[in-house]
């Protein structure tokens, strides 16, 4: 995963991170939580930067925000095939 293009329309701040497997038979991997802003403070915090690699992955949204409400729409990811090292 390279970079996630959030489409949402909130209120508050969430976070998500990327979840996976290196294979079937691995352990579950959480990668960093990153913040998805209610307002970007900076044209760069429009979209979120992973560097993370899975063979098979989730993206968690979450929020921690009293009286948030959040209602997704086409949410983009940019992915890229991997280098083929495989973590566990």
């Amino acid at each position: 995963v390279l970079m996630l293009e959030p489409d949402f329309v909130q209120s508050g701040d969430m976070t998500v991170a990327v979840h996976g497997r290196a294979n079937a038979r691995s352990p579950e991997v959480s990668g960093e939580a990153k913040t998805i802003y209610e307002n970007p403070p900076t044209p760069q915090d429009q979209v979120i930067y992973f560097k993370e690699q899975r063979r098979e992955l989730r993206f968690r949204f979450e929020s921690n925000t009293l009286g948030g409400d959040y209602q997704m729409g086409l949410v983009l990811a940019h992915l890229q095939e991997g280098d083929g090292t495989t973590l566990s």
